[in-house]
């Protein structure tokens, strides 16, 4: 497939810095960050998201996690949002607007512009998940561009269960406009734009985003 780098929902004229490694987030405190509650996880609904200056999800497969940060100021948003509430898409929703709201309206957010990153899997074809799991991811999307926010985007294969067998990790710093992500569908991360084009369904990488494989 070939790789998006624009947007035609574009509104924003700043970026952030999305590094691709396993090895990166290998190296982060994840004991620290999950003993200060900057964690999101089971059982990956939206009571489980939180707004922090910094912190991370694990472990993706089929769902989808969802992270919000404004141009300026001290804090984001992260969630790991899974398929089995896809009933409760209302809620979910509702809570992202308002978190929206409340980053665009941080003192030090003068451009009042907000960025976004949505990476999710999907069921295997057949299984019980797949159209809810697909359902979620769509919903999602559709949000974003709703709220106009620049945002990079990566869906898992159609085929295949789960990432083909691995998973998705994702850690996010405000302060130093920074994400981490760890995505293995075949279980060899990839290293370039063209492998990562080639291992999944959507990658929409925003203009103003900058993607760097460390492996």
């Amino acid at each position: 497939m070939n790789v998006n780098f624009n947007s035609s929902f574009n509104k924003c004229s700043f970026g952030t810095r999305i590094v691709v490694s396993e090895r990166a987030f290998r190296e982060l405190p994840i004991d620290e960050l999950k003993r200060a509650g900057k964690y999101s996880g089971y059982p990956w609904g939206i009571a489980e998201s939180f707004i922090a200056a910094d912190g991370y999800t694990d472990e993706a497969s089929n769902c989808t996690m969802v992270c919000l940060m404004p141009e300026k100021g001290p804090k984001g948003f992260l969630s790991h949002l899974s398929p089995t509430y896809i009933e409760q898409f209302e809620e979910m929703e509702t809570r992202i607007r308002e978190v929206v709201k409340e980053l665009t309206e941080l003192p030090e957010n003068r451009s009042r512009k907000i960025s976004g990153i949505l990476i999710g899997g999907r069921c295997q074809l057949y299984s019980d998940d797949y159209n809810r799991s697909k359902d979620l991811y769509s919903r999602l999307l559709y949000l974003f561009k709703k709220l106009h926010l620049d945002f990079t985007a990566i869906l898992g294969r159609l085929q295949g269960d789960d990432f083909e067998g691995g998973h998705a990790n994702l850690y996010f710093s405000v302060p130093q406009k920074h994400v981490v992500i760890s995505i293995l569908p075949y279980n060899t991360a990839p290293r370039s734009t063209r492998e990562l084009g080639s291992q999944f369904d959507i990658v929409h990488i925003s203009r103003n985003d900058e993607i760097v494989f460390a492996d």
